[in-house]
């Protein structure tokens, strides 16, 4: 199991990476979590990118608050679902699993190895780090 933060941005382009993994048939979107103001079947790879961004501007001395993380196994030693449950688990661990907190879960399938990408904002809902 290797869980690996990703580089952090101002403007989440991991969400664009993310959804153009989805659009190629190459990840499939397994949980989006207080996404507000937007419907599912109404996500966009820009409309999600200004949903964090706008989320994320509550607290201005936040200069890249993406936060990306990989959970990745060897081969297919852990299902989708399984990387799943150790994300949600790693997540709480780390703070990012309080009330409100939004975040999109993909699971991507253009490697031989089963891996998940999280990607949240570093903002608290309450407004802090």
């Amino acid at each position: 199991m290797i869980i690996t933060i990703l580089p952090s941005s101002a403007n989440f382009h991991a969400v664009a990476y993310n959804e153009m993994k989805v659009e190629k048939g190459m990840a499939t979107l397994l949980e989006a979590q207080n996404i507000i103001g937007l419907r599912q079947e109404s996500y966009t790879s820009e409309k999600l990118r200004q949903f964090f961004m706008d989320y994320s501007s509550r607290n201005t001395h936040i200069q890249n608050a993406q936060f990306h993380v990989a959970v990745s196994c060897k081969g297919n030693e852990y299902t989708h679902q399984q990387l799943l449950d150790i994300a949600h688990r790693y997540l709480k661990e780390m703070g990012y699993a309080e009330e409100g907190q939004p975040l999109l879960i993909y699971a991507h399938h253009d490697t031989p190895n089963n891996h998940i990408h999280i990607v949240t904002s570093r903002v608290h809902p309450t407004g802090t780090r």
